[in-house]
């Protein structure tokens, strides 16, 4: 049974994203606190402490917590279901993706979230790159002026913005509080 529900955090203001995000957090630690047992000092006062720490630094952290972030920690739940993820297992890549997008690390790998407002911005930004890094220096300088590069990003986006993840040429859409973002893993 989920320990934050609609009723309990309702002073709070959370999404159903943000609870299943809480419950996966608190399921997997509330495990590790010791039963009630004298011999070791725990009694059920301490054990009822130390549940309460959780509880507090779970809720605490989802306050500060960035959409971009809930964002992650759904996508690693929903796809991944990562049992350990957590604020503290991922960190900002200190770059953008394509000028739009939050770049997160998680141990070597690499995602980028970028919010449905900001995706077409981001695609223009790559077809651009991936035209001037990989096309043009290989055409005679002669016939550059030809290129169309409206055309060509028109034509790319016919295979969808996949192709922006250097992985695996997948995406997946998230929402959290009403806005979508695409997570794309990049290495």
């Amino acid at each position: 049974m989920p320990y934050f529900t609609a009723e309990t955090e309702k002073d709070y203001g959370r999404t159903d994203e943000d609870l299943a995000i809480m419950n996966k957090r608190y399921d997997y630690l509330v495990d590790d606190i010791k039963p009630v047992n004298p011999d070791e000092g725990q009694t059920e006062e301490t054990r009822s402490e130390e549940i309460q720490t959780l509880i507090d630094e779970i809720r605490s952290q989802m306050d500060s917590a960035t959409d971009e972030e809930r964002a992650f920690l759904s996508y690693l739940i929903d796809c991944e279901n990562d049992e350990e993820a957590w604020f503290d297992y991922f960190s900002d890549a200190g770059y953008k993706f394509y000028g739009a997008g939050t770049v997160i690390r998680e141990g070597s790998a690499e995602y980028a979230i970028v919010p449905e407002a900001d995706i077409d911005d981001a695609f223009k930004e790559y077809a651009e790159q991936y035209v001037d890094d990989c096309i043009l220096p290989t055409m005679p300088e002669s016939t550059r002026r030809y290129f169309d590069m409206e055309a060509f990003i028109e034509d790319l986006q016919v295979d969808g913005y996949g192709i922006m993840s250097s992985y695996d040429g997948n995406y997946e859409e998230i929402t959290v509080n009403g806005v979508t973002y695409y997570v794309f893993r990049l290495n």
